[in-house]
């Protein structure tokens, strides 16, 4: 697997909240699945196994779901319209989609 597969199998968010809440060693092993040309995919998934431990997909759910929020309280204060309610759309399947 190339390293350009690993940064499609990771979202941002829940790897930097990983990356504060891990120790050193698991930051460098980290480190090196982004800075290796390529890896296996035991490597891919101990980086996914060790987001979802941290609390990296919750962590950027409630991110998620805040932005949402102000998002859609923002919207109210627009006219309705078909593009209003688009956008309120949009912001929900943002955080229903999933991980």
């Amino acid at each position: 697997m190339e390293s350009s597969g690993f940064y499609q199998d990771i979202s941002t968010l829940p790897l930097i909240s990983t990356i504060g809440r891990s120790d050193k060693k698991d930051r460098e092993l980290i480190e090196h699945a982004f800075t290796s040309k390529s890896m296996d995919a035991t490597l891919v998934n101990w980086v996914k196994g060790l987001v979802k431990r941290c609390g990296g997909i919750k962590y950027a759910l409630a991110k998620d779901e805040a932005y949402r929020d102000i998002s859609k309280k923002e919207l109210r204060s627009l006219k309705k319209s078909e593009i209003r309610d688009s956008l309120s759309l949009l912001a929900e399947y943002v955080v229903e989609r999933g991980y």
